[in-house]
């Protein structure tokens, strides 16, 4: 009696899961005790704090001081995205509308595209030039335009921080400048990144290399991608200060599996490439992501599991 009970409550939450498990190429199976130890106590990456998770589910795979918090630098520009991209599924704004940049927008330095104050660029080329180049000046400009200011885009950067789990993570501006309070952790910036993912708009730019903006009086400003890996993966930002150091989250997908990787405080760019690569290394050669139960599959008790080392 004790068995069939066991039987039921294992069937009940396997019914609810899409599960990632450890696989190997004759079938789905639990890895050898000794090969998941030496899986948990190998440092993959050198820097000081990173993640691999799994997209949908936020399984995470490895992590290493995942929940230190540290200065996100321009990793910060994926909330300000997100909120862009929830106001253009809302329909509160469309691809094609114009926004009138104000001189705050165009004061704001380090990374931009060189807005010129009081003229309308189309809101596609100021994503554009946030997803590939960075831009302090679009990033704040669509601030503007969405919230009125700048404070109030941030508070409702902090709010759907919350909605989304970032228990560690206070922003106080939409760019990643450096400023005092301004935190946020490997884990958080995993699950911020994956909501970003979920916005299907956000792949036509995510891939871009080089590209130009246009300005008043046919002046351009060229512009090109700092993550070297969307040569080789679909999704990423980086980020650097003297804080923050090097800092890079970055997605890939093989088959039905999404994982997203990042790495915060590498001591160069080489380290931040290298780490994220060797993450999704790790991922995808020892698991996959397998849907055990769904509406189409009838559950069945007790439960099969083929390969399994038990009945």
């Amino acid at each position: 009696m004790r068995k069939k009970w066991i039987s039921i409550i294992c069937a009940v939450i396997i019914m609810v899961c899409t599960i990632i498990t450890p696989a190997y190429a004759a079938g789905i199976f639990l890895p050898e005790e000794s090969n998941t130890k030496q899986a948990e106590s190998t440092d993959l990456i050198e820097a000081p704090s990173g993640i691999l998770m799994e997209a949908q589910t936020g399984t995470v795979v490895y992590q290493k001081d995942a929940d230190t918090r540290r200065s996100p630098a321009s990793i910060t520009k994926i909330m300000t995205l997100i909120l862009i991209f929830d106001a253009l599924d809302k329909g509160s704004l469309k691809m094609d509308d114009t926004v009138t940049t104000r001189a705050h927008a165009k004061s704001m330095g380090g990374s931009q595209v060189f807005l010129e104050a009081n003229h309308s660029y189309q809101i596609g080329n100021l994503i554009k030039s946030i997803v590939v180049a960075s831009a302090n000046d679009a990033c704040v400009a669509m601030a503007e335009h969405i919230s009125g200011s700048e404070g109030d885009f941030v508070k409702r950067m902090n709010e759907r921080a919350k909605e989304l789990g970032m228990t560690h993570t206070v922003f106080i501006n939409c760019t990643g400048l450096p400023g005092a309070g301004q935190h946020s952790t490997a884990k958080d910036v995993a699950k911020m990144f994956s909501e970003l993912l979920t916005h299907k708009d956000y792949y036509r730019y995510s891939g871009i290399w080089m590209d130009k903006i246009e300005h008043a009086e046919g002046r351009y400003t060229e512009i090109s991608n700092t993550n070297k890996l969307i040569r080789f993966y679909d999704g990423g930002k980086t980020g650097y200060t003297s804080e923050a150091g090097h800092c890079l989250v970055a997605s890939a997908k093989r088959g039905n599996m999404r994982l997203v990787s990042v790495v915060i405080k590498a001591p160069d760019s080489k380290v931040r490439f290298g780490d994220v690569t060797q993450m999704f290394n790790y991922g995808f050669a020892n698991y996959m992501n397998k849907t055990i139960v769904d509406e189409n599959t009838p559950l069945e008790i007790p439960v099969r599991v083929d390969g399994g080392k038990k009945d």
